[in-house]
C-alpha cells in the first residue's frame, strides 16, 4: 500500500501548482555574477571543488542553474535539485537544458535521501528564499537539519536563508495588513495580504499582469536565529556564521527582511 503524502510534500505540491505560471515572472533569474551566487560558488570551492552541491527546495532552479552554470569547469562537481513540486521541477528542467543536474522530486524533510545524495558526500547543500520555513512545523525542521547533516562531507558546509521573524513582526506587523510591490514592466506587480498567528506568517500573494491575476498562499514557520540555531544543534549541526540574507552583509535586527546562516557538521564546526 502506498504510504499518504507527508505535510510537507502536499504543502510543496500546492504551492508549486498554484505558482508555476509565475514563479519565474515574481522572483526571477539569478546572474552568474551576482553576489548570491559568488557566494554559493565560493562555499563549494572552499570545500575543494567536489562532491555535490545540493539545492533543498529548488524551485524552478533559478539559483541552482546559475550556479551549476557558473562551476561548469569543475569536473568533479555534481548538482542536485530535491523539490517536493513536480509542477516546479518540470519548469527547471525546461528552463535550463544545457544544465547537468539531477532533478528529484521529494519531501526533503523526510526518509530516504541517501538514495539521491549518499551520505557525507555533499561539498554545499544550500535551502534559501525561505524554503525551510516553509516546511509545517518545527519537527519537519529539525528532520531537513538531519538530512543535511547526513549529507554533508566533513569539509562540507550548509546554507540557510530564511525570513528574519524581527522584520516581519516588527517592521509588517502582525495584524492583517496589504501592500503593493511594483514591478518594472508596465502594469505588473505584487498584491499582497499578510497577517501573523501563533508564530505561522500567511502571506497571500496576488499577481498582477495587465488583466491576468495569479493567486498563491504562502504559509511560513517564522524561525528566528536562536531558534534556528537550536533546532540544528539538535541535528547535530552547529551555525558558524550569521548574516543578512544569502548575498552576505551584516545582519542588523529589525530591519534586515532575511537571514542567512551557514552550518557545519559538529565534528566541523570549527573548519573555516
Amino acid at each position: 500500500m502506498t504510504a499518504a503524502p507527508s505535510a510537507a510534500k502536499v504543502i510543496s505540491e500546492e504551492y508549486g501548482s498554484a505558482i508555476v505560471g509565475v514563479y519565474d515572472d515574481i522572483y526571477g533569474e539569478l546572474d552568474e555574477a551576482s553576489a548570491e551566487i559568488t557566494a554559493l560558488r565560493e562555499w563549494v570551492l572552499r570545500a575543494g571543488g567536489r562532491g555535490a552541491v545540493v539545492e533543498l527546495g529548488v524551485g524552478t532552479a533559478r539559483v541552482l542553474g546559475p550556479l551549476a552554470r557558473s562551476l561548469a569547469g569543475e569536473p568533479g562537481l555534481r548538482f542536485v535539485g530535491i523539490d517536493g513540486s513536480a509542477a516546479l521541477l518540470a519548469q527547471a528542467a525546461e528552463r535550463y537544458p544545457d544544465v547537468p543536474f539531477d532533478l528529484h522530486e521529494s519531501d526533503f524533510s523526510g526518509a530516504g535521501l541517501d538514495a539521491i545524495v549518499p551520505s557525507g558526500s555533499a561539498a554545499l547543500v544550500f535551502c534559501v528564499c525561505a524554503s525551510f520555513s516553509m516546511l509545517p512545523d518545527p519537527a519537519a525542521q529539525v528532520a531537513a537539519l538531519r538530512n543535511i547533516a547526513a549529507m554533508l562531507a566533513p569539509d562540507g558546509v550548509a546554507v540557510i536563508e530564511t525570513h528574519s521573524p524581527a522584520f516581519v513582526l516588527e517592521v509588517i506587523g502582525s495584524a492583517p495588513t496589504s501592500m503593493f510591490i511594483p514591478y518594472a514592466r508596465h502594469e505588473t506587480g505584487l498584491a499582497c495580504f499578510s497577517s501573523v498567528e501563533d508564530g505561522i506568517w500567511r502571506m497571500r500573494q496576488t499577481w498582477m499582469d495587465g488583466d491576468r491575476t495569479t493567486s498563491v498562499l504562502e504559509r511560513s514557520v517564522l524561525t528566528a536565529p536562536s531558534d534556528l540555531q537550536a533546532l540544528a544543534a539538535d541535528a547535530g549541526l552547529s551555525v558558524t556564521g550569521l548574516t543578512g540574507g544569502l548575498a552576505g552583509g551584516e545582519f542588523v535586527s529589525p530591519s534586515s527582511p532575511l537571514y542567512a546562516v551557514t552550518l557545519r557538521r559538529d565534528a566541523a564546526a570549527g573548519t573555516s
